[in-house]
């Protein structure tokens, strides 16, 4: 069945909180605002522990899950980092090919900036995989096949994202209202949500598969600064990705 209560109490959660920070009329880098932007993020994890706390299951196992990578097994972590960089690494070549260069990929992670930003990209992964693959999706495949699952999850996923659009500062603010880069990100979330699903299916459901490759897709992302033209070849790629899975796997 649907996971309606742990919709309901992320996306009550986190809204209430990001429309405070709206509220604000101050920039993320404002204390007020940032308090309120980073409480909201954690609605996933509000939701699910909650979630397991009323059913009183552990909350401890999915934790230890979703941060203890090793567990997945070389195979494992040799394909999500495959899946997670190739389609990238992929609609970044066909844009320097259609474009004739000129787009400089400009993330450095040998520094320990962006060490600690790696680890950021990590822990907000955790707090979203927990709950949006940990919890809600296997609950979604009760009911209906992976690949319904994987598009449900991805649509309310990629709502869930929405009043981070109104806060100034915010990466989502700096796509701005309606424009073509708005509809891309929210489009996005939905093929990529199947190809989540089939990598959590994949490791034997294990939320670790999603946490790793949540967090190279969006360290990958950020390298390759995608926006525009690349941004559409983007998604042009990771939905044929998403399509072939949907059609193999189901």
């Amino acid at each position: 069945m649907f996971p309606w209560r742990y919709v309901l109490i992320t996306i009550g959660y986190s809204w209430t909180l990001w429309i405070l920070a709206i509220a604000t009329e101050t920039p993320v880098s404002a204390p007020a605002t940032g308090i309120l932007y980073i409480l909201g993020g954690l609605g996933p994890t509000i939701a699910w522990v909650t979630l397991r706390l009323r059913e009183k299951k552990s909350i401890k196992t999915p934790l230890i899950e979703a941060i203890n990578l090793p567990s997945l097994g070389i195979k494992n972590l040799t394909i999500i980092i495959t899946v997670a960089i190739i389609p990238m690494t992929l609609s970044w070549i066909i844009y320097q090919t259609l474009s004739n260069g000129g787009y400089i990929a400009d993330l450095d992670l040998s520094g320990i900036t962006s060490i600690g930003y790696l680890a950021f990209l990590f822990i907000v992964s955790v707090i979203e995989e927990t709950g949006w693959r940990g919890y809600a999706y296997p609950r979604l495949l009760e009911s209906y096949n992976p690949t319904v699952s994987s598009l449900l999850i991805g649509l309310v996923w990629s709502i869930w994202h929405l009043p981070l659009f109104f806060i100034p500062g915010t990466y989502q603010n700096s796509l701005g209202i309606a424009t073509p880069d708005f509809w891309r990100f929210f489009y996005l979330m939905i093929p990529n949500s199947v190809i989540y699903g089939w990598l959590y299916r994949y490791t034997g459901n294990n939320v670790g598969s999603s946490v790793l490759y949540h967090t190279l897709n969006n360290a990958t992302g950020e390298a390759l600064k995608f926006t525009g033209r690349s941004d559409m070849i983007r998604n042009i790629v990771i939905t044929i990705l998403a399509a072939i899975i949907g059609i193999i796997f189901g």
